[in-house]
């Protein structure tokens, strides 16, 4: 699916809160593939709230997604 590669996306569950900021929780990633399209691999699919595909993959430590706007 993959080729092998890093992966070049990360996918994140987006939960609104009522009277907070949105709650982000890292749930995949993806891949791209020679063709450009994006291979995904979930570790859970969401049954409430949206989904949203990033790029670049950071690293973890270098990014806070929960306090980002959407």
């Amino acid at each position: 699916m993959s080729g092998g590669g890093a992966p070049t996306h990360a996918i994140w569950h987006i939960r609104d809160r009522e009277g907070k900021k949105a709650f982000w929780t890292e749930i995949g990633v993806g891949f791209t593939n020679r063709d450009g399209s994006i291979a995904l691999k979930l570790n859970l699919v969401p049954i409430d709230g949206g989904m949203i595909v990033v790029k670049p993959l950071e690293p973890r430590d270098a990014r806070d997604w929960r306090d980002r706007d959407e």
